[in-house]
């Protein structure tokens, strides 16, 4: 059976490594492709393992992975999805006899947890320089020569806001013991070590480019051709904000930006390599600093080609010029993080800015001629109907501007957050959810992204107009019955919404869609596990004359109205924009003459 395998030439001298992203995507995953290039850097060859939609893989895969390519050292990047089988691969080749090290977000949040269950190395946080290092020590080679800069760097100051253990040693030792950033099992010691933090990489320019190479194209390519993950661009890395519901200690509050020429040297590669010419900007806040979009819009117009481009920000960090010098340089969406319409929600989740804000922002983009991606979120523990109500407020406000609203966002209390540590006590049947067994596993912010059968896990009216699954079923909290008929009242209009603008001038089917999905509403309230039963049951017998890959339909059409593909679909814009256009075409020369 082929596999999804991609591998380099390899010389008798050279180690190898398998590296592995075992969460089920749709796009090469940028992390996997920028950690394969230090490996690279340091010697190795890569061979890569990623469970795609196209190619779903299995623990027995991978192992069967890493034997074809007689791989020395496993890589793994780890999410909060499915813990329970990762535990197991590791288990598995550590049983095997392989070096497993391990990264990623639940590992920097857990590193504890991932060495006691089987990881020789957890790499902490930004991974780069740390991962050098790792390799220079398994070469034997000297990693940290001047030792009183080592012994400085100890007992130095971390960034503000990085995630730290508990526990860290108070010196550095020999071997894995003088590496920043690290967790591992002391087998002399027979304990479980944790280095201090390393401080963030401040100069992203000397980071090796991602290598998109040693990823079989053929399983992240659209029907347009465009290899997804090719898309995706960072010009800066980490947040200022400290969201109750983000993990963001995995990079603190230390923004670092890329050099705006390396920047567009990268994009112009990508281009002329993949075809790429729709980039979506990754920066969890592009917009952060003023004098860094001025000089990315001033060049990114050079790339030839000219390419087209989206980002996401938040709503305190933009104005009327900037939204415009945007549209100028080529952007046609703004991705917003509003997430609630009420004020004390949007305080007590420390989102550090107002519902004025949150209004003010897509009506400024609109006006620019950009199309709103706006994402909200709802089920926070102390939340009523009147906190939804005043986020509908909002929504009936921004309606025209917003081109289509996330439709997912019930709260997930993820290790490493603050609304975690917040109402664990309180909450105790979510404690350490992703070590349980059972449905558990399968939590995520959209539960049916994340899986090869998304029927088995979803139902309709959950796909098509807002997943509220976690408060329906109180997976983590608890709620009223008031409260819940008030989400019902939600998911009807943000889904009506959106309909309106994913077929437009098509009323009959916006209507049909609509009658559907409440009638699977419905359906879930009586019986609730009925739709999946049947719709998984369905899909599984369907799926072999269906495209490989091919997802949701629902999720199919809303990415392509998102511009995730090779061309941004300009044609499908907000009310907003359709009016205003409208308005210029009444007033223009050749109507009056």
């Amino acid at each position: 059976m082929k596999q999804n395998i991609k591998k380099k030439s390899k010389k008798m001298s050279r180690k190898h490594v398998l590296l592995i992203y075992p969460t089920i995507i749709g796009e090469i995953p940028n992390c996997i492709a920028q950690i394969a290039s230090v490996y690279q850097d340091e010697g190795y060859d890569v061979t890569t393992a990623v469970n795609t939609f196209k190619k779903p893989l299995t623990n027995k895969d991978f192992i069967q992975m890493a034997e074809d390519c007689k791989a020395d050292h496993i890589g793994i990047s780890t999410l909060t999805y499915e813990m329970l089988l990762t535990y197991e691969l590791i288990k598995s080749f550590k049983d095997l006899g392989y070096t497993v090290i391990v990264g990623g977000p639940h590992a920097s949040t857990r590193p504890e947890e991932v060495v006691l269950a089987g990881a020789d190395i957890v790499i902490r946080n930004e991974g780069e320089d740390t991962l050098r290092e790792v390799c220079k020590f398994w070469r034997g080679e000297s990693h940290n020569e001047d030792k009183e800069e080592l012994n400085k760097k100890w007992v130095g100051r971390t960034d503000k806001g990085l995630k730290v253990p508990d526990e860290v040693t108070e010196k550095p030792s020999e071997g894995l013991g003088s590496i920043l950033g690290i967790t591992y099992y002391d087998k002399v010691k027979k304990e479980i070590v944790s280095t201090p933090a390393r401080r963030r990489i401040a100069d992203l320019g000397k980071l090796p480019k991602p290598n998109y190479d040693v990823f079989d194209h053929s399983h992240f390519s659209d029907e347009d051709g465009m290899v997804r993950g090719t898309n995706r661009i960072f010009t800066s890395r980490g947040c200022p904000a400290t969201c109750t519901f983000c993990d963001w200690g995995v990079f603190g509050q230390r923004v670092t930006f890329q050099n705006i020429s390396l920047i567009i040297a990268e994009m112009q590669r990508r281009v002329d390599m993949y075809g790429t010419t729709n980039f979506k900007i990754a920066d969890d806040v592009f917009t952060v600093n003023k004098k860094h979009v001025d000089a990315f819009c001033k060049e990114v117009v050079k790339i030839t080609p000219r390419v087209e481009w989206q980002a996401q920000t938040r709503a305190e960090f933009v104005s009327p010029e900037m939204m415009q010098q945007m549209k100028d340089a080529g952007c046609y969406l703004v991705n917003f993080g509003l997430e609630s319409g009420d004020q004390e929600t949007l305080t007590k989740m420390d989102k550090m800015c107002n519902v004025q804000q949150n209004t003010d922002a897509p009506k400024q983009a609109a006006a620019a001629g950009l199309k709103v991606y706006a994402n909200l979120m709802i089920g926070f523990p102390w939340e009523t109907a009147k906190h939804i109500n005043n986020t509908l407020k909002m929504v009936y406000e921004i309606w025209d501007d917003v081109f289509l609203f996330q439709v997912s966002g019930s709260l997930v209390p993820y290790p490493g957050t603050r609304v975690y540590d917040q109402y664990v006590k309180e909450f105790p049947q979510f404690k350490d959810y992703w070590l349980k067994k059972g449905e558990f596993q399968k939590f995520g912010i959209q539960t049916y992204q994340n899986t090869a059968n998304p029927y088995a896990v979803s139902t309709y009216y959950q796909r098509n107009l807002f997943d509220d699954s976690y408060i329906q079923d109180e997976a983590f909290f608890t709620y009223t019955k008031e409260y819940k008929k008030k989400v019902a009242e939600f998911v009807f209009e943000i889904g009506r919404h959106n309909l309106e603008n994913i077929y437009q001038n098509n009323i009959i089917k916006q209507k049909f869609l609509m009658g559907v999905s409440k009638l699977s509403y419905y359906t879930y309230k009586i019986f609730p596990k009925l739709e999946m039963k049947l719709g998984g049951f369905l899909y599984e017998i369907v799926k072999y004359f269906r495209p490989k890959g091919k997802r949701a339909n629902a999720e199919h059409v809303r990415s392509l109205r998102r511009g995730f593909g090779k061309k941004s679909q300009k044609e499908f814009i907000s009310r907003r924009i359709a009016k205003s256009q409208n308005k210029a075409s009444s007033l223009s020369y050749e109507n009056w003459v």
